[in-house]
Protein backbone atom coordinates (compact mmCIF):
# COMPACT_ATOMS: atom_id res chain seq x y z
CA UNK A 1 0.00 0.00 0.00
CA UNK A 2 2.22 2.18 -1.36
CA UNK A 3 1.36 5.54 -2.84
CA UNK A 4 3.77 7.55 -5.52
CA UNK A 5 5.91 9.79 -4.40
CA UNK A 6 6.43 13.09 -6.72
CA UNK A 7 10.43 13.50 -5.95
CA UNK A 8 13.36 11.11 -5.65
CA UNK A 9 14.26 10.94 -1.74
CA UNK A 10 18.05 10.96 -0.48
CA UNK A 11 17.68 7.82 1.71
CA UNK A 12 18.85 7.89 5.59
CA UNK A 13 19.85 4.95 7.28
CA UNK A 14 17.66 3.77 9.97
CA UNK A 15 18.42 2.92 13.21
CA UNK A 16 17.16 -0.64 13.46
CA UNK A 17 18.50 -1.85 9.71
CA UNK A 18 21.88 -3.67 11.24
CA UNK A 19 22.24 -6.90 9.86
CA UNK A 20 20.76 -9.48 12.82
CA UNK A 21 22.37 -12.91 13.81
CA UNK A 22 20.84 -15.72 12.34
CA UNK A 23 20.80 -18.83 14.84
CA UNK A 24 22.31 -21.85 13.56
CA UNK A 25 24.81 -24.31 12.62
CA UNK A 26 27.85 -23.94 10.74
CA UNK A 27 27.79 -25.11 7.31
CA UNK A 28 30.05 -25.46 4.35
CA UNK A 29 28.27 -24.84 0.60
CA UNK A 30 28.80 -23.43 -2.87
CA UNK A 31 26.03 -21.56 -5.21
CA UNK A 32 25.46 -18.80 -7.69
CA UNK A 33 22.99 -16.13 -8.04
CA UNK A 34 21.13 -13.67 -9.64
CA UNK A 35 19.36 -10.37 -8.87
CA UNK A 36 18.38 -7.17 -9.93
CA UNK A 37 21.16 -4.65 -10.53
CA UNK A 38 24.24 -5.85 -11.88
CA UNK A 39 26.94 -8.95 -11.07
CA UNK A 40 26.41 -12.78 -11.03
CA UNK A 41 28.79 -14.93 -8.49
CA UNK A 42 30.14 -18.30 -7.45
CA UNK A 43 31.55 -18.60 -4.24
CA UNK A 44 32.58 -21.31 -1.38
CA UNK A 45 32.65 -20.64 2.13
CA UNK A 46 31.56 -21.19 5.73
CA UNK A 47 28.25 -19.62 6.50
CA UNK A 48 25.50 -19.42 9.91
CA UNK A 49 22.60 -21.71 8.67
CA UNK A 50 19.45 -21.68 9.05
CA UNK A 51 17.56 -23.20 12.29
CA UNK A 52 13.83 -23.87 12.39
CA UNK A 53 11.90 -21.17 14.64
CA UNK A 54 10.21 -23.94 16.61
CA UNK A 55 7.27 -22.46 19.47
CA UNK A 56 9.03 -19.26 18.27
CA UNK A 57 6.31 -17.07 16.54
CA UNK A 58 6.64 -13.83 14.40
CA UNK A 59 6.15 -11.58 17.29
CA UNK A 60 9.10 -12.88 19.28
CA UNK A 61 10.08 -12.15 22.88
CA UNK A 62 12.43 -10.40 24.73
CA UNK A 63 15.13 -12.13 26.78
CA UNK A 64 16.74 -9.44 28.21
CA UNK A 65 18.00 -6.63 25.72
CA UNK A 66 18.17 -9.39 22.69
CA UNK A 67 14.72 -9.03 20.79
CA UNK A 68 14.43 -12.66 19.21
CA UNK A 69 11.24 -13.35 16.61
CA UNK A 70 10.88 -16.25 13.51
CA UNK A 71 11.19 -14.13 10.48
CA UNK A 72 11.66 -16.50 7.07
CA UNK A 73 11.92 -19.08 8.92
CA UNK A 74 14.79 -18.39 10.64
CA UNK A 75 15.42 -17.67 13.86
CA UNK A 76 16.45 -13.67 14.23
CA UNK A 77 18.23 -12.16 17.07
CA UNK A 78 18.92 -8.24 17.63
CA UNK A 79 20.93 -7.27 20.34
CA UNK A 80 19.46 -3.70 20.93
CA UNK A 81 22.13 -2.04 22.60
CA UNK A 82 24.33 -2.65 19.92
CA UNK A 83 21.71 -0.04 18.12
CA UNK A 84 22.54 2.58 20.36
CA UNK A 85 23.58 2.44 24.08
CA UNK A 86 20.15 3.40 25.39
CA UNK A 87 18.16 1.23 23.69
CA UNK A 88 16.60 -1.93 24.94
CA UNK A 89 14.09 -4.73 24.35
CA UNK A 90 10.30 -4.40 24.60
CA UNK A 91 6.65 -5.39 23.57
CA UNK A 92 5.45 -3.15 21.64
CA UNK A 93 1.67 -4.62 20.97
CA UNK A 94 0.18 -7.86 20.93
CA UNK A 95 0.25 -8.30 17.03
CA UNK A 96 3.30 -6.47 16.73
CA UNK A 97 5.48 -7.99 19.14
CA UNK A 98 9.16 -7.45 20.58
CA UNK A 99 11.35 -5.27 18.99
CA UNK A 100 13.86 -2.57 19.80
CA UNK A 101 13.07 0.49 21.16
CA UNK A 102 14.46 3.99 22.41
CA UNK A 103 12.93 5.80 25.84
CA UNK A 104 10.92 8.64 25.94
CA UNK A 105 12.42 12.16 25.77
CA UNK A 106 15.17 10.50 23.72
CA UNK A 107 15.98 11.23 19.91
CA UNK A 108 13.85 8.89 17.54
CA UNK A 109 14.41 10.67 14.40
CA UNK A 110 17.32 12.03 12.50
CA UNK A 111 19.47 12.29 9.71
CA UNK A 112 20.61 8.71 9.99
CA UNK A 113 18.04 6.54 11.77
CA UNK A 114 14.50 6.56 12.74
CA UNK A 115 13.67 4.37 15.94
CA UNK A 116 10.51 3.03 17.73
CA UNK A 117 9.92 4.48 21.34
CA UNK A 118 8.80 2.90 24.67
CA UNK A 119 6.51 4.75 27.19
CA UNK A 120 3.04 4.74 27.66
CA UNK A 121 0.77 5.31 24.45
CA UNK A 122 4.34 6.64 22.98
CA UNK A 123 5.45 8.08 19.27
CA UNK A 124 7.98 9.90 17.70
CA UNK A 125 7.18 13.63 17.63
CA UNK A 126 9.02 15.18 14.50
CA UNK A 127 10.18 19.15 14.67
CA UNK A 128 8.07 21.26 12.03
CA UNK A 129 11.27 21.13 9.39
CA UNK A 130 11.27 17.44 9.84
CA UNK A 131 14.69 17.18 10.54
CA UNK A 132 14.75 15.78 13.83
CA UNK A 133 11.89 13.88 16.22
CA UNK A 134 11.58 13.47 19.69
CA UNK A 135 10.12 10.40 21.90
CA UNK A 136 6.89 11.30 23.44
CA UNK A 137 4.22 9.76 25.12
CA UNK A 138 0.32 9.68 24.94
CA UNK A 139 0.77 10.25 20.84
CA UNK A 140 -2.04 8.69 18.81
CA UNK A 141 -2.13 5.01 17.65
CA UNK A 142 -2.55 4.15 13.81
CA UNK A 143 -2.96 1.79 11.29
CA UNK A 144 -1.46 2.06 7.92
CA UNK A 145 -4.90 3.51 6.99
CA UNK A 146 -4.46 6.92 8.95
CA UNK A 147 -0.69 8.05 7.06
CA UNK A 148 -1.88 11.27 5.67
CA UNK A 149 -4.81 12.01 8.56
CA UNK A 150 -5.49 14.24 11.99
CA UNK A 151 -5.58 13.49 15.01
CA UNK A 152 -6.74 16.73 16.12
CA UNK A 153 -3.49 18.88 15.78
CA UNK A 154 -1.79 15.77 14.99
CA UNK A 155 -0.88 14.80 11.54
CA UNK A 156 0.11 11.53 10.99
CA UNK A 157 3.30 10.90 8.77
CA UNK A 158 3.65 7.45 9.17
CA UNK A 159 2.41 4.64 11.22
CA UNK A 160 4.99 2.09 12.65
CA UNK A 161 5.42 -1.06 14.51
CA UNK A 162 2.56 -3.17 12.01
CA UNK A 163 2.40 -6.12 10.31
CA UNK A 164 -0.73 -5.90 8.69
CA UNK A 165 -2.47 -3.49 7.03
CA UNK A 166 -5.91 -4.31 9.36
CA UNK A 167 -3.72 -3.44 12.46
CA UNK A 168 -4.77 -1.03 14.49
CA UNK A 169 -2.16 -0.62 17.41
CA UNK A 170 0.67 0.97 15.42
CA UNK A 171 3.33 3.71 16.44
CA UNK A 172 2.70 7.01 15.06
CA UNK A 173 5.55 10.10 13.56
CA UNK A 174 3.87 12.59 13.53
CA UNK A 175 3.81 16.53 13.08
CA UNK A 176 1.79 18.56 15.79
CA UNK A 177 0.38 21.57 14.13
CA UNK A 178 0.38 23.00 17.01
CA UNK A 179 3.69 23.95 16.87
CA UNK A 180 3.69 25.41 13.87
CA UNK A 181 2.46 28.82 13.93
CA UNK A 182 -1.11 30.10 12.40
CA UNK A 183 -1.87 26.85 10.46
CA UNK A 184 -4.38 24.40 11.02
CA UNK A 185 -4.09 20.47 10.63
CA UNK A 186 -5.23 19.40 7.22
CA UNK A 187 -5.54 15.71 6.17
CA UNK A 188 -3.07 14.91 3.26
CA UNK A 189 -1.21 18.09 2.98
CA UNK A 190 -0.15 19.01 6.86
CA UNK A 191 0.02 21.86 8.83
CA UNK A 192 -1.93 24.47 6.42
CA UNK A 193 -2.24 28.37 6.97
CA UNK A 194 -4.73 30.17 4.79
CA UNK A 195 -4.12 32.26 1.55
CA UNK A 196 -2.62 35.98 2.07
CA UNK A 197 -1.92 34.85 6.08
CA UNK A 198 1.58 34.91 8.05
CA UNK A 199 3.36 31.80 7.60
CA UNK A 200 6.40 29.76 9.04
CA UNK A 201 8.57 26.96 8.34
CA UNK A 202 7.10 23.93 8.28
CA UNK A 203 3.41 25.23 7.23
CA UNK A 204 2.05 24.32 3.75
CA UNK A 205 0.10 27.35 2.03
CA UNK A 206 -4.16 26.58 1.19
CA UNK A 207 -3.77 28.50 -2.06
CA UNK A 208 -0.49 26.95 -3.66
CA UNK A 209 -0.49 24.00 -1.60
CA UNK A 210 3.01 24.36 -0.92
CA UNK A 211 5.45 25.19 1.41
CA UNK A 212 5.43 29.09 3.13
CA UNK A 213 7.68 31.01 0.52
CA UNK A 214 10.74 33.22 1.71
CA UNK A 215 8.49 36.06 1.79
CA UNK A 216 7.05 34.35 5.18
CA UNK A 217 3.19 35.22 3.65
CA UNK A 218 0.92 32.51 1.85
CA UNK A 219 1.04 35.19 -1.24
CA UNK A 220 1.09 32.54 -4.05
CA UNK A 221 4.66 33.12 -5.11
CA UNK A 222 5.74 29.46 -4.24
CA UNK A 223 3.41 27.18 -6.26
CA UNK A 224 3.64 23.78 -6.99
CA UNK A 225 5.12 22.89 -10.29
CA UNK A 226 2.72 22.13 -12.79
CA UNK A 227 2.88 18.12 -14.57
CA UNK A 228 6.16 18.16 -17.11
CA UNK A 229 8.42 20.69 -15.01
CA UNK A 230 10.65 19.99 -12.60
CA UNK A 231 14.31 18.37 -12.94
CA UNK A 232 13.93 14.54 -14.93
CA UNK A 233 14.47 12.21 -12.33
CA UNK A 234 16.92 9.60 -13.16
CA UNK A 235 17.05 6.39 -12.63
CA UNK A 236 19.96 4.70 -10.53
CA UNK A 237 21.66 1.64 -10.62
CA UNK A 238 22.83 -0.92 -7.93
CA UNK A 239 23.75 -4.23 -6.68
CA UNK A 240 20.38 -6.43 -6.54
CA UNK A 241 19.73 -9.43 -3.75
CA UNK A 242 20.69 -12.53 -5.08
CA UNK A 243 19.30 -15.92 -4.29
CA UNK A 244 21.72 -18.69 -3.90
CA UNK A 245 21.63 -22.81 -3.51
CA UNK A 246 23.81 -24.44 -2.16
CA UNK A 247 25.62 -28.20 -1.25
CA UNK A 248 27.38 -28.60 1.74
CA UNK A 249 27.75 -31.67 5.00
CA UNK A 250 26.03 -29.11 6.83
CA UNK A 251 22.98 -26.73 6.83
CA UNK A 252 23.06 -24.18 4.30
CA UNK A 253 25.72 -21.32 4.37
CA UNK A 254 26.48 -17.98 2.90
CA UNK A 255 29.54 -18.60 0.61
CA UNK A 256 31.72 -15.53 -0.20
CA UNK A 257 32.63 -15.35 -4.13
CA UNK A 258 32.59 -12.43 -6.63
CA UNK A 259 29.36 -11.67 -6.68
CA UNK A 260 26.94 -10.92 -3.35
CA UNK A 261 23.42 -12.56 -2.25
CA UNK A 262 21.91 -11.09 1.10
CA UNK A 263 18.94 -12.45 3.06
CA UNK A 264 15.99 -9.76 3.45
CA UNK A 265 15.04 -9.59 6.76
CA UNK A 266 13.34 -6.22 7.16
CA UNK A 267 10.86 -4.66 4.72
CA UNK A 268 11.46 -0.54 4.72
CA UNK A 269 9.32 1.72 3.36
CA UNK A 270 9.41 5.43 2.34
CA UNK A 271 7.38 7.63 3.63
CA UNK A 272 4.12 8.48 2.12
CA UNK A 273 4.01 12.34 2.48
CA UNK A 274 1.70 15.22 0.96
CA UNK A 275 3.14 16.98 -2.33
CA UNK A 276 4.38 19.67 -0.21
CA UNK A 277 6.53 17.90 2.21
CA UNK A 278 7.85 15.80 -0.36
CA UNK A 279 9.19 19.12 -2.27
CA UNK A 280 10.99 19.92 1.17
CA UNK A 281 13.14 17.11 -0.07
CA UNK A 282 13.01 15.31 3.15
CA UNK A 283 13.35 11.41 3.31
CA UNK A 284 11.66 9.57 6.17
CA UNK A 285 12.66 6.07 5.76
CA UNK A 286 11.47 3.22 8.74
CA UNK A 287 11.18 -0.03 9.39
CA UNK A 288 8.03 -0.01 9.45
CA UNK A 289 7.00 -4.12 8.68
CA UNK A 290 9.76 -5.96 10.63
CA UNK A 291 8.66 -8.96 9.27
CA UNK A 292 5.95 -8.37 6.25
CA UNK A 293 2.61 -10.75 6.11
CA UNK A 294 1.37 -9.06 2.99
Amino acid sequence: MLRPLLVSFAVVTPLFLSVPVLAGGEGEGEGEGEGEGEGEGEGEGEGEGEEECGDLTIQGECVGTVARFCAQEQVVEKECTELRADSTCAIFSAGYGADCGVPVATECFGEEFQALCIGSAPGCQVDPTITSGTCVENAPVCSPADEGTCDGSKFILLCGAVLAETDTDGQTIFLDCADVAGSTCTAALGCVTDAGAACVEGSICADTENVCPASGTCDGSNPLPTEGEGEEGEEGEGEGAAEGEGEGDGAEGEGEGDGGGSISLCSSTTATLSPAFALLGVALVVVRRRRSLF
